[in-house]
């Protein structure tokens, strides 16, 4: 079995941040049974998306469904609730909601 570390598709990545951080980041991996990588990967992969979603935003572009509901996933937030911030950052209001 070819492990991370021997996978030539996955690269080393190391920083330093607060204690605290590290602390949370560890025990929020521990609570979901992610490995530090797993958790790594998927915190910094979701940072990115939601750069990319943030860029789309800012350019008036509507992203795609399947990044709507990662970063909904990522944010904690339900997909519709995402999908009527992006509209109002758009300038676009669904029938239910007014403009307020």
């Amino acid at each position: 079995m070819v492990t991370k570390r021997d996978n030539p598709n996955y690269e080393n990545v190391s920083g330093y941040i607060p204690k605290q951080i590290a602390s949370q980041f560890k025990n929020h991996c521990k609570n979901q049974s992610l490995s530090i990588s797993d958790g790594l990967e998927f915190a910094v992969n979701s940072w990115l998306n939601t750069e990319h979603v943030l860029k789309q935003l800012t350019y008036g572009i509507r992203p795609d469904d399947v990044t709507i509901v990662e970063l909904a996933h990522d944010l904690g937030i339900s997909t519709a609730d995402l999908l009527r911030i992006i509209n109002r950052a758009l300038g676009f209001y669904d029938n239910e909601h007014d403009q307020n």
